[in-house]
């Protein structure tokens, strides 16, 4: 040996090995043979040959811990040992990812993005192998054989993979909870009713709905327009169209978001039915539509008597006392306009065009108008309502609005 410069023929020259005290040659793995004179200095299983790297005068050292590869068992400081790493033929050593650098000298074996100590498991020396086909995490790119790979399922933080269902196991590691089950955005509608598999998003905001508290983008939560049974989302009006997935839900011309009110988490039941507006068809409960009481522009509903209030939410919508009920008539499909002037007598004062307002026509009890001759028709809607012959207008005197009273 001492007419060679590399006694064991390991590539690495003897002047190397010997370490520091040539005197006494350095013996990495305690067998009384020095590392000069062995093929495998740290008894690994991977040759000193293969460990020593391209420049043997200046052996590999994968974790830069100043001790070279061939003379420590965890090379790359993983966790898991160079022997377990080489895999079955440690002259030749596994290289999962096929990069040209073996597992046993890089910190991330399959090429997954995360590293090989977290796929490890707490038993370095008994790698986790979660779905048990003899292939360890760390040297697979689907782990959990689910479909997805490991570096999607690791999300943004791979050195703490992401644990979309908070039960202390990684998305990596165990096959994803159906999207029956899973509702990422807490609306209480579980992602595979609002599409996940389709990435379904009906306002176009670039958000999917399953991601989306406000899929309509009506100002509604999903969640109350979902009602109380969100595997079977609420659909007021029966168009196959749920109602957290349109902006009309009742199908009266009035957006949901008009209807909602100023508050839309708590949404505007004008008649106090425990219906709130977006869902009901007659939101005052005055016999009238919401679509006949909106007018032409149910975007800008018809305001009548100009109170702020739309006629759709109020029951006096012209303000004279007698309710639109009353004033709507016995079809209040086609409200009862008396003076054919095509304004429905709910939204003018003066119904009969007498020129005597009808809340002075109504009388003291307005839901039941006076009716002076008996004929079943109330004064507001008769040109003579003494039936003497003599128009209303005419006995009104100067000032219809106070009557004349002769007697």
């Amino acid at each position: 040996d001492y007419r060679e410069e590399d006694s064991d023929n390991d590539s690495i020259p003897d002047s190397v090995e010997a370490g520091n005290d040539p005197t006494d040659p350095t013996d990495t793995d305690g067998d009384n043979v020095p590392d000069y004179q062995e093929d495998d200095s740290d008894n690994d299983g991977i040759p000193d040959s293969v460990e020593a790297g391209n420049d043997p005068t200046d052996p590999t050292d994968t974790d830069g811990d100043n001790i070279p590869d061939y003379r420590e068992e965890d090379s790359d400081n993983d966790g898991l040992s160079d022997a377990l790493e080489a895999g079955d033929d440690p002259s030749d050593p596994t290289d999962t990812d096929g990069d040209n650098v073996p597992d046993f000298q890089e910190e991330d074996s399959d090429n997954d993005s995360i590293p090989d100590s977290v796929e490890a498991g707490d038993d370095p020396t008994n790698p986790t192998d979660t779905d048990g086909d003899n292939i360890p995490d760390f040297q697979e790119q689907d782990s959990d054989n689910d479909g997805f790979s490991d570096a999607d399922e690791a999300g943004d933080d791979p050195l703490n993979p992401e644990d979309a269902n908070g039960n202390g196991i990684p998305d990596y590691q165990e096959e994803p909870t159906p999207s029956t089950e899973l509702d990422s955005d807490g609306d209480g509608i579980s992602d595979a009713v609002e599409g996940d598999a389709d990435d379904v998003d009906t306002d176009g905001d670039l958000t999917p709905d399953y991601l989306d508290l406000d899929s309509d983008n009506d100002g509604i939560p999903d969640s109350i327009e979902a009602g109380n049974n969100p595997d079977n989302p609420r659909d007021t009006d029966g168009d196959s169209v749920p109602d957290f997935r349109e902006d009309d839900s009742d199908n009266d011309g009035l957006s949901d978001t008009l209807e909602a009110g100023d508050d839309p988490t708590n949404p505007t039941d004008t008649d106090s039915n425990g219906v709130p507006d977006y869902r009901e068809e007659d939101s005052d409960n005055d016999g009238l539509s919401d679509t006949l009481e909106a007018g032409d522009d149910p975007s800008d509903p018809t305001d009548t008597d100009g109170d702020n209030v739309p006629d759709y939410r109020e029951e006096d919508s012209d303000n004279d006392g007698i309710p639109d009920s009353v004033e709507a008539g016995d079809d209040p499909t086609d409200p009862t306009d008396t003076d054919g002037d095509s304004v429905p007598d709910f939204r003018e004062e003066d119904s009969d065009n007498d020129s005597i307002p009808d809340s002075v026509e109504a009388g003291n009890d307005p839901t039941d108008p006076v009716d002076t001759d008996g004929d079943n028709v109330p004064d507001y809607r008769e040109e003579d309502s003494d039936n003497d012959g003599l128009s209303d207008t005419l006995e009104a005197g100067d000032d219809p609005t106070d009557p004349t009273d002769t007697d």
